[in-house]
């Protein structure tokens, strides 16, 4: 497992980002484009150009603010990393280790956190919509102001997480498109913090599945109408 830092990755970043505005500057009609324009088209260049970043070790390593869409961190070590507003758009983060990592108001839609280790993370206001994380370890983590909008967390595992005013299962339109209610098939929510947590839009078929034994919820705990957690 290769040990990188800060530096290695914003030298690899900035590489993948001068080869997409090459490749843009040679696109159709680039010269009369405005500039939001010229940028939206070297991102979605970007984002076709492979970061691996697969297996390496950057374990307590500050990515704050880093430009790391649809990177490739499979199986990475991130345990204690900051991720702090790190945008991690479609990123693959399947079986990566993320313990204790702080990754407050992270863009992580739709990223792939399949069977990732989240325990005792910090999530705060993290947009996690549209992603994928069945599997997912996220025991302890502190995931206040979250959003699962539309993502899949099916067998996930959030035994005493604390999810106070989180969006769980809610569809909406968002980014221009319209957001599913994802999954919360046998999630296990066991002693999670769930007070102002919103589930209104979950479906309730899935919903009833899930582990609600020792969850702490309230009045401002929003469930689908006629869901009763005490009986599930």
């Amino acid at each position: 497992m290769a040990n990188l830092t800060r530096g290695d990755i914003e030298r690899m970043i900035q590489a993948r980002r001068n080869e997409a505005w090459e490749r843009a500057k040679s696109s159709y009609h680039w010269e009369n484009r405005s500039l939001e324009e010229k940028e939206e088209q070297v991102v979605h260049e970007e984002s076709s150009i492979e970061l691996n970043l697969m297996g390496v070790n950057l374990s307590g390593v500050d990515l704050s603010h880093l430009h790391l869409l649809s990177v490739n961190l499979k199986r990475a070590n991130l345990r204690k990393a900051t991720l702090y507003e790190t945008n991690l758009v479609r990123a693959d983060l399947e079986r990566a280790d993320l313990r204790e990592a702080y990754m407050d108001r992270a863009n992580l839609f739709g990223a792939n956190l399949s069977n990732a280790n989240l325990s005792n993370a910090s999530l705060v206001d993290a947009k996690l919509i549209m992603a994928e994380l069945p599997g997912a370890k996220l025991q302890y983590a502190n995931l206040t102001g979250s959003d699962f909008s539309g993502s899949n967390l099916n067998y996930a595992d959030l035994r005493g997480a604390i999810l106070h005013g989180a969006r769980v299962g809610s569809t909406e339109r968002r980014y221009g498109i319209v957001v599913s209610s994802g999954g919360i098939l046998n999630a296990d929510f066991r002693l999670a913090d769930l007070r102002g947590a919103d589930f209104s839009n979950a479906e309730r078929q899935r919903l009833v599945t899930a582990n609600f034994r020792e969850a702490i919820y309230d009045h401002t705990t929003r469930w689908p109408v006629g869901f009763d957690p005490s009986i599930v």
